[in-house]
């Protein structure tokens, strides 16, 4: 799908927006604050303080005094137990037979401290590339689950193959390779050069982890501006738009290291397409209200709680003639935009969806899939992990969004 990119520079952020169809569907917030940056992506070798088996998890100490939690099921990685697809077997060692206290493992941060709990890391340790992740606990090569097409699938899990063998051949390190989206349609050659310049980081951090002894920060976490970049710009991207000096020299030189070829994309311009600072501020005014209104009139509410995000679909005066059912229509436009928002406002665990009851026999089991197409295709372009039950006979379905990063409202309401 074509996309557009604004990056509008601020005194307390520098603000982005991925821009599809001409509405915004991700904003990316990167505060100036050193003290309020998110660590997702940050990797560390850290020592381990305490193994606490009877919550199959570890307490990590990372530098600058921070306690993160490590849980079995991401401990797992050191030891290996991957299936063939890359997804961990259902056999699990306990947490006391994957680290030890005073151990010094390396991590990688998966979630942001949330409230007082602290930051929760990994032991599988992942690096993104413009084409590929390299997966060094790993030993599989798995595809990107936004690339459906099970030829495409096949022709580049062979040459994921074949670039892990080159991989273990010329440099003797076994490890694991994904191959995104974003790999489709390019040159062999070209991701096999994204994977070495990210092996040879690897390496880079090995030999950094072996300078000492105590808990060490070893690569920082990308920028959410770099985020957008390395993740969405691509062939179909029209133009990326910079707002701000210093956000348009940022901007150029992260193109111009890892994406030469989409350097002339960008534009010095306060409006992309229509999206200007004053559409991003419409946008986060509309991502911080709880309703938020629908094209033919109705709405829905969103209420984030400390267990899940609770969903009503309202019709309010909703009157549409002559243009089939107006629960049907109302759900569906709910759909769409449930689709959107999520993204928008960064939310993400147990999402409960009341859509307006549909009644009458012409609403049974077909309309129900199809409301559930309408909603599974929307949060198709998601990069975060989705999964969509079924619509019950309440109309109520139950879906997950995986979340790694404090929510939108989260970020612009904590101090800085």
């Amino acid at each position: 799908m074509q996309n557009s990119i604004f990056i509008e520079e601020g005194p307390v952020f520098t603000r982005g927006a991925l821009i599809e169809q001409g509405k915004i569907v991700e904003l990316y917030l990167h505060t100036h604050s050193t003290t309020h940056s998110s660590l997702v992506g940050a990797i560390y070798v850290g020592r381990v303080k305490e193994v606490a088996t009877h919550l199959q998890a570890a307490f990590i100490d990372l530098p600058a005094n921070i306690s993160a939690f490590l849980h079995v099921r991401h401990a797992q990685h050191r030891i290996g137990g991957f299936a063939e697809d890359g997804v961990m077997t259902a056999s699990q060692l306990p947490i006391d037979s994957c680290v030890s206290e005073g151990e010094a493992p390396f991590v990688q941060v998966r979630k942001d401290a949330h409230g007082d709990k602290g930051p929760q890391v990994t032991t599988d340790i992942t690096l993104p590339g413009r084409y590929t992740v390299l997966a060094p606990a790993r030993r599989v090569v798995t595809v990107s689950r936004h690339i459906t097409d099970k030829k495409e699938r096949k022709t580049l899990k062979r040459m994921g193959k074949d670039l892990q063998r080159h991989l273990k051949n010329a440099f003797g390190m076994d490890v694991g390779v994904v191959l995104r989206s974003a790999a489709r349609g390019i040159d062999a050659e070209e991701i096999k050069q994204d994977l070495i310049s990210l092996l040879t980081m690897w390496r880079q951090l090995l030999v950094s982890a072996n300078t000492t002894h105590d808990p060490i920060a070893l690569l920082p976490p990308d920028t959410a501006i770099h985020r957008l970049l390395r993740d969405h710009v691509c062939g179909d991207t029209q133009h990326i738009t910079v707002s701000g000096a210093r956000a348009l020299q940022d901007v150029k030189a992260y193109l111009a290291e890892k994406m030469p070829d989409h350097l002339s994309k960008v534009q010095n311009g306060e409006n992309a397409g229509g999206i200007d600072v004053s559409a991003i501020d419409a946008c986060i005014e509309t991502a911080l209200a709880t309703r938020v209104v629908l094209p033919s009139g109705g709405w829905i509410s969103i209420e984030p709680t400390e267990a899940l995000v609770a969903i009503d679909v309202n019709s309010g005066p909703n009157i549409v003639r002559g243009k089939g059912n107006t629960a049907f229509i109302t759900n569906s436009e709910a759909a769409e935009e449930i689709a959107r928002q999520l993204r928008l406002r960064r939310l993400g665990g147990v999402i409960i969806i009341d859509f307006i009851h549909m009644t009458g026999p012409q609403h049974g089991a077909r309309q129900k899939k199809r409301l559930r197409e309408i909603l599974a295709t929307a949060c198709a372009r998601d990069s975060a992990p989705v999964t969509i039950g079924a619509i019950s006979s309440f109309g109520v379905l139950t879906m997950t969004r995986g979340r790694s990063e404090e929510s939108l409202s989260e970020q612009l309401m904590t101090p800085s």
